[in-house]
């Protein structure tokens, strides 16, 4: 008897050692060559900016009558309605040195060539982030412009807190105190020779935060996956804990909090698909290699947002006394002159959004004689 599509790709995750996160059984095709499969192992930016100006204008415009698969990290499946099916890998344990590998929207891991190998032997349809490039590099490219007219901007549905249980919406009511979501996590984004690259972050520097926060009467709330330190030994009953791969239940728990810290990892990018406020500590020249303004004025126009610029070497090579000087002081300074002003009424609906934009009438002009005389001073003769 003749396999069917349906066992076909229970075969292959099995093989492969992927997991089928989201899939409906009655809109699988009948035919295998209706399928695609799009495998992406990028940074978390590179996913948020895949799934809110990228992939859904690339799936629509160019493979719209394809079934497609998407095939990334365990968790994210929240972020691609769109996607016909969501896989990711099972093996949780392989996650950590794989992301480390992720640099913007490629992988440097030699697992991402065996599984696109692997992927190329079973489906005839296999596209990746080669495929993206073309759109988007540091920036929207003029190919982008060139191939979509239309420009549109996806925001996923966030979910109610009452999916996160009494337990933690208790705690966030009844902890005395601004509310902070942070992400403790393993890893931060450098800018080194043109590129955004990983660099392990302190777990001390993690620690060391947390409870200069909680002196200064602020309780952190705690995202911990598998891609951060745990650190809830550390402080068991003095903050808020979400133990969740689930990225649509963190979004849910950021809008809760009402302000995301981002300290070099990126997580302002979740915020803004929560619709969050957030304050972001960032590398100023990353920040305007990446055109990171784009994100912000397309998807995060109405989000209240906040940044302070310094050098992200300060979370893998500094000590506890550097850090209260030279950023935490910073951090207590914004957090407090920030949060009190913000208003819940104003900042936009959760609803999942899927609208046109304008890039000539949001994005703002990068000011970029000023950033060049700031980093390029010339000595006086």
């Amino acid at each position: 008897m003749a396999e069917t599509v349906s066992n076909f790709l229970n075969r292959v995750v099995e093989r492969n050692g992927f997991s089928r996160e989201r899939y409906q059984e009655n809109k699988v095709p009948t035919d295998f060559n209706d399928i695609i499969v799009f495998p992406f192992w990028g940074d978390l930016r590179s996913v948020c900016i895949l799934s809110m100006l990228l992939i859904h204008h690339y799936k629509m415009e160019q493979k719209g009558s394809k079934y497609f698969i998407i095939l990334s990290w365990p968790g994210f499946q929240g972020l691609f309605p769109y996607a016909d099916e969501y896989w990711s890998i099972s093996d949780e344990s392989q996650i950590k040195n794989f992301y480390e590998s992720s640099e913007e929207f490629r992988n440097k891991s030699e697992l991402n060539t065996i599984f696109l190998r692997n992927l190329n032997e079973f489906f005839r349809d296999v596209v990746d982030y080669r495929d993206i490039e073309p759109y988007y590099k540091n920036g929207f490219t003029n190919g982008f412009f060139e191939r979509f007219k239309n420009q549109k901007r996806f925001l996923p549905f966030v979910p109610s807190s009452a999916i996160l249980g009494k337990e933690f919406n208790r705690e966030l009511a009844t902890k005395a105190g601004y509310k902070v979501f942070i992400h403790p996590s393993l890893f931060a984004k450098q800018w080194f020779m043109g590129r955004s690259q990983n660099i392990k972050i302190n777990k001390d520097f993690w620690i060391e935060l947390v409870e200069f926060l909680l002196q200064n009467n602020f309780v952190p709330v705690i995202w911990q996956n598998a891609l951060s330190y745990d650190i809830s030994q550390d402080f068991i009953d003095r903050c808020i804990f979400l133990g969740e791969k689930d990225v649509s239940r963190a979004l849910t728990a950021m809008r809760a909090t009402g302000c995301v810290l981002d300290i070099f990892n990126g997580i302002s990018r979740l915020a803004i698909m929560a619709r969050c406020p957030f304050l972001c500590v960032d590398e100023r020249i990353r920040f305007h290699s990446q055109k990171e303004y784009e994100i912000d004025d397309l998807c995060g126009k109405d989000i209240p947002k906040e940044y302070i610029y310094t050098f992200s070497t300060i979370v893998s090579d500094g000590k506890a006394e550097n850090w209260k000087l030279d950023i935490f002081k910073s951090i207590l300074y914004k957090l407090n002159d920030f949060i009190p002003l913000l208003d819940r009424d104003n900042w936009p609906s959760t609803g999942e959004t899927l609208e046109p934009i304008s890039y000539k009438n949001l994005v703002r002009e990068a000011d970029l004689k000023k950033i060049g005389k700031r980093f390029l001073k010339v000595p006086k003769v």
